[in-house]
C-alpha cells in the first residue's frame, strides 16, 4: 500500500469518526478547486491543478465555523522541469476556520502528502505541514480564492486556487 492510499485511508477514518451519519446537509462540505502549483526552485515550472474536497463543519463559534477537510489534488497538465515533464499529486487533511458572514476569511493548517512523478522516470515524495489563507463569498454556494503554502523536499511550494463549495 503506497503513502497515497494510507493517507487517504487515515483521512477518511477521521471523517467517519466524526459520525457523519448524524450530520445535517449544511455541516458537510463538498467542493472543487482549480488553480496552479508553483515550486520556488530553479528549473521547475508551475503546472495546473484540480482538486476535490470533502469536509465536515463540527463546531460553530460566534465568529467562525471550524471544520476538518480532506483535499485530493492532481495536475491536469504536465509541468515542465529540467528533469523532464512531471505530474503532481497530493492528499491533505486540514483543520480550517471560516469567519461568519457573506464575505469571509479562511484559515487552515494540516498535513499534506505530495508527490512529483517525472515522465522520464522516477519520482519525489514528501509529507509535511501545510497552511493556507483565503477569502470567500457566499450566496448559499461558497466561492473561494485560496493561497496555500508548504515545504516540499526543502522547497517552498505555493498553490493558488479558485473553488466552489456546497
Amino acid at each position: 500500500m503506497n503513502y497515497r492510499n494510507v493517507s487517504a485511508a487515515i483521512a477518511l477514518s477521521v471523517l467517519c469518526w466524526l459520525n457523519l451519519s448524524t450530520a445535517s446537509a449544511s455541516e458537510i462540505i463538498f467542493g472543487v478547486k482549480a488553480g496552479g502549483v508553483d515550486f520556488d526552485a530553479d528549473g521547475i515550472d508551475p503546472t495546473t491543478i484540480v482538486s476535490g474536497q470533502l469536509g465536515y463543519e463540527f463546531l460553530d463559534l460566534i465568529a467562525a465555523d471550524i471544520a476538518t477537510e480532506l483535499e485530493i489534488t492532481r495536475s491536469i497538465s504536465d509541468g515542465e522541469s529540467d528533469s523532464g515533464d512531471y505530474s503532481y499529486a497530493s492528499q491533505a487533511l486540514y483543520l480550517s476556520a471560516r469567519s461568519i458572514g457573506p464575505i469571509y476569511v479562511i484559515g487552515r493548517a494540516g498535513v499534506i502528502a505530495a508527490e512529483v512523478d517525472y515522465n522520464s522516470g522516477g519520482s519525489v515524495d514528501d509529507t509535511g505541514v501545510a497552511y493556507g489563507v483565503g477569502v470567500g463569498f457566499s450566496t448559499g454556494i461558497r466561492f473561494e480564492l485560496e493561497l496555500t503554502r508548504y515545504e516540499f523536499e526543502d522547497t517552498d511550494t505555493t498553490t493558488l486556487t479558485l473553488g466552489v463549495h456546497f
